[in-house]
């Protein structure tokens, strides 16, 4: 696959030598798709007898197709992917099908359902070619060109046949002549002539090229490589069908609260420490291990390191909430996360990225006594502040899974950390208030007020922004299903065709990690 990927990197560099995205399709994919009429016809047709439209013919002439490159058992008979590849003549790109194709017919008069013979005739196919080109979004695969020779030898049953039914041998040799100089060479020809389109959107969900489409053909000339001249990005409206993280993150847990041990007269006392809650971590391995492997798919995504990160990276806008109790004793609180430094790791040799986020934590509130129509007396105010602008590190790894037929990065939430902060009382006062002792607000200021927005609502919230930035960051990369559509091996979404779907990747980064890239693509031979 490293081979591959170099070709690709290479591919998608812009004359200023910058790397861009691009894709790759396989030869495999376009033989399935341009040869699917034909193939089909022919699979149909072994063995089975056509009646002719002859005026006033009694008793029918029928033709029947006996066998595919000597192969008079198959059923299924298709072109192999070892049997075509990509070429360019002129400027223009080409699927050709390096294999002659040999089918032999048998015309008689049929009977009883069978087949008296009296003729057979060989048809060869060969130097068939398809032509690329692009549409809007789609590449359209049409039939470029194809050799046909066709020999017709009369057998020796033919006076024998012609006696048996009473046929005049001028109307036998008669359409002996329609099948040889017309009549199976259109039938060939019009298997192989309808255009056959592949849905770049459809198959690549997530990228939209800019002006017109670059071909591109690998070295072994199995891939077909595609991008825009003025590039691709991320599809700005895209969604993956799977836009939700499930088991991506864990469940919230509440934060601890520790009171504090300062009960001295000074301006600012200690309050409590607390350590703070959050969503729990997922295992990697246990949602994307068995679904990645090495290996090269028919169809795939080369996605720059750059790409990778503008996907993932912010803004992060700080979240603000306020609580508040009107009782007669009103408290009202508010609380700040705030996100702050990004760092991005590729790690394309293994699939996947990491991105670490660091946020601190703020509140501010105040307690007061509410006495009606008498007002309010404020009893104190409080702040909380963690003591470092990194305090807390939430990492998140990237990886490429395959779930309802899709192909997309999925995030997963590796580790959360957080660190302690101090909320201090400032500008105490018990006068007139039924707190007899600092002591008896701190036990309210920790009972009622921390222990329900630190210990509760900034986990939930902090789960919630999580949980949004990580949907966000889900990115579809390709439509497996289609993928496998368009090679011929499956007929609709949610078939039993395709038993296994597997995410493969590749690739590697400079020194720095700042060019490179990622090669995902899906495996959907399983």
């Amino acid at each position: 696959m490293r081979s591959l990927f170099d070709e690709l990197r290479n591919f998608s560099r812009d004359r200023y030598g910058r790397e861009r995205c691009a894709v790759h399709i396989g030869a495999r994919s376009f033989s399935a798709l341009a040869l699917s009429s034909l193939g089909d016809a022919l699979s149909l047709s072994v063995g089975k007898s056509v009646v002719l439209q002859c005026p006033n013919a009694n008793p029918h002439y029928a033709v029947k197709l006996v066998s595919v490159n000597g192969d008079s058992a198959s059923k299924n008979w298709h072109f192999g992917e070892n049997e075509t590849r990509f070429s360019k003549d002129n400027g223009n790109f080409f699927l050709e099908v390096v294999d002659s194709l040999s089918l032999e017919f048998q015309l008689g008069i049929l009977c009883n359902n069978n087949l008296d013979a009296f003729s057979k005739i060989s048809l060869k196919l060969s130097s068939l070619r398809f032509q690329i080109e692009a549409s809007d979004e789609a590449l359209v695969c049409a039939s470029d060109e194809a050799r046909l020779n066709l020999l017709l030898h009369r057998l020796d049953e033919f006076g024998g046949v012609g006696k048996k039914h009473g046929l005049d041998p001028i109307e036998m040799t008669r359409v002996e002549g329609m099948l040889r100089y017309s009549g199976l060479a259109n039938i060939v020809r019009n298997s192989l002539a309808k255009p056959r389109t592949v849905d770049l959107r459809r198959l690549f969900p997530g990228i939209v090229f800019h002006g017109r489409v670059k071909f591109g053909i690998s070295k072994n000339r199995k891939q077909l490589f595609v991008t825009g001249s003025k590039g691709a990005t991320p599809r700005p409206e895209s969604q993956c069908e799977c836009a939700d993280v499930g088991s991506g993150i864990g469940p919230v847990k509440p934060g601890t609260i520790t009171a504090g041990s300062n009960q001295s007269d000074s301006e600012s006392d200690l309050v409590a420490g607390i350590t703070l809650g959050g969503p729990t971590h997922v295992k990697a391995d246990s949602v994307v291990g068995s679904l990645r492997s090495q290996g090269e798919g028919d169809n795939g995504l080369f996605m720059p390191v750059g790409m990778a990160q503008d996907l993932v990276d912010g803004p992060f806008p700080g979240v603000r909430f306020d609580l508040r109790d009107d009782g007669f004793i009103g408290w009202k609180a508010a609380a700040f996360v705030d996100f702050s430094d990004f760092d991005f790791k590729p790690e394309p040799e293994n699939g996947r990225f990491f991105v670490t986020l660091d946020f601190r934590v703020g509140i501010h509130g105040s307690l007061y006594m509410n006495l009606g129509k008498l007002g309010k007396i404020g009893l104190t105010t409080f702040s909380g502040e963690q003591d470092k602008p990194r305090s807390n590190t939430v990492k998140i790894g990237f990886y490429a899974v395959i779930q309802v037929g899709e192909l997309f990065i999925k995030p997963v939430l590796e580790s959360v950390s957080f660190g302690k902060f101090d909320v201090n009382l400032l500008l105490l006062t018990l006068l007139g208030t039924p707190f007899g002792t600092k002591g008896a607000v701190i036990g309210f200021i920790v009972d009622k007020i921390l222990g329900q927005l630190i210990a509760w609502e900034i986990p939930i919230r902090l789960e919630r922004e999580l949980r949004t930035y990580m949907v966000g960051a889900m990115f579809p990369i390709m439509d497996a299903y289609y993928s496998a559509q368009i090679e011929g091996l499956q007929k609709r979404k949610g078939s039993l065709g395709i038993q296994h779907l597997h995410a493969l990747y590749g690739g590697s980064v400079d020194s720095g990690g700042e060019r490179g890239g990622f090669l995902f693509s899906a495996d959907v031979l399983g």
